[in-house]
């Protein structure tokens, strides 16, 4: 076919200070967060699904002296065409 693939892992840092502030962001920007948000709503369960997302963001984004650090794993790929 004359098209070679490369894929590498590559870590994102996200700009965030904060488990509240990752999750403000992506309850109004994330489509999937926003989706989560307006049905939770509706349901009455959405604050305290939004606390424990909190709460889990805080957990494994909280470096050792106390700062904030989170970033998210993707794939890369590039492909080349021969010629």
């Amino acid at each position: 076919s004359g098209v070679t693939l490369e894929h590498d892992r590559v870590m994102a840092p996200q700009p965030f200070d904060s488990g509240e502030e990752h999750v403000s962001y992506f309850e109004t920007n994330y489509g999937p967060t926003v989706t989560a948000k307006q049905r939770l709503g509706e349901e009455g369960t959405w604050d305290e699904f939004r606390d424990r997302y909190v709460e889990l963001t805080e957990s494994f984004a909280r470096t050792p002296d106390g700062g904030f650090s989170l970033e998210q794993e993707y794939l890369l790929t590039v492909a080349s065409k021969a010629g």
